[in-house]
């Protein structure tokens, strides 16, 4: 899916989009997440634990401000 939102846009994310990008089947697709609210929502899910990893892994443990702020810029 990330795949086809890089080339094509976000309009272009369709279920069938992905599909014929994996593989596989539709209903492989439809199998996996449902629907394609469900896709977009594992989508973000995972852009979003990206973020917090770098984000964790350039602030520490005990972030000041200025490590927050650098954080912020380095992981976006």
């Amino acid at each position: 899916a990330e795949a086809v939102i890089a080339r094509e846009g976000a309009a272009g994310l369709t279920i069938d989009a992905v599909a014929k990008e994996m593989g596989i089947t539709k209903g492989g697709v439809q199998y996996c997440f449902g629907t394609k609210d469900a896709l977009i929502d594992a989508i973000f899910e995972r852009w979003g634990k990206a973020y917090d990893s770098l984000f964790e892994a350039v602030a520490g443990k005990q972030p000041t401000p200025l490590t927050r702020v650098r954080a912020h810029a380095e992981a976006t």
